[in-house]
């Protein structure tokens, strides 16, 4: 399975069903990448083989691969390399791939583990610091609202998403969040309505469905 190509062990693998074959490694965010490092297990019963990769890579804001590296052949052998090689590349991506197009070891892409090499970019990180609510100490004939102050703590602008404002556990309301620069920060009123007597926890999230 695709999980044994990055659990830190060559003994376990990730192998395709046949060929043509991709396998993609998901970084979470942009990262300016320099190489690429594809390994087999050094046991020398895997023997010497060749196995023709491409490497593609997508940015987060992006929807389709485009090739980093075109196709080639790269030898694996446990005695000349210990079944390890590294594919120089040089983009910004999020996600990266590789396109496996022929194996004479096997009738499909083996790896054994991927290792993704670079810095991660510039990217923006958006944090809820401050909750306040109004009144601040309710009853339940009192209609509230949540203010939740929302601040890119990143590097790069952030493009527009929303915060979620939660009481005792369930989402009450959201508001809009509009695109922020480097350190800006704004606050946001949400109305969550009256509440039977009883304490509830208030929480917020923002960007809860990861657009940013």
């Amino acid at each position: 399975v695709a999980a044994n190509a990055n659990d830190g062990n060559t003994a376990t693998y990730w192998e395709s069903g046949g060929l043509p074959s991709t396998l993609t490694v998901k970084l979470g965010a942009d990262a300016d990448i320099s190489s690429v490092v594809v390994k087999l297990n050094p046991d020398p019963v895997w023997g010497p083989r060749s196995q023709n990769i491409q490497v593609l890579g997508r940015g987060q804001g992006a929807t389709a691969f485009t090739s980093l590296k075109a196709r080639a052949d790269y030898s694996f052998s446990p005695s000349a390399n210990q079944n390890t090689v590294r594919i120089p590349v040089s983009g910004r991506v999020a996600d990266l791939q590789l396109s496996f197009n022929a194996n004479t070891g096997a009738p499909g892409g083996q790896v054994a583990e991927i290792q993704v090499i670079g810095v991660p970019a510039p990217n923006p990180d958006l944090t809820v610091t401050a909750l306040t609510w109004t009144p601040a100490a309710p009853v339940e004939t009192d209609p509230v609202r949540v203010n939740a102050t929302v601040r890119n703590v990143g590097t790069a602008a952030s493009t527009p998403t929303t915060v979620n404002v939660s009481g005792g556990g369930i989402v009450a309301g959201s508001a809009a969040v509009g695109a922020l620069a480097p350190g800006a920060s704004t606050t946001f009123g949400v109305d969550v309505g009256k509440r039977a007597s009883g304490s509830y926890r208030v929480s917020a999230v923002v960007d809860p469905t990861y657009t940013v």
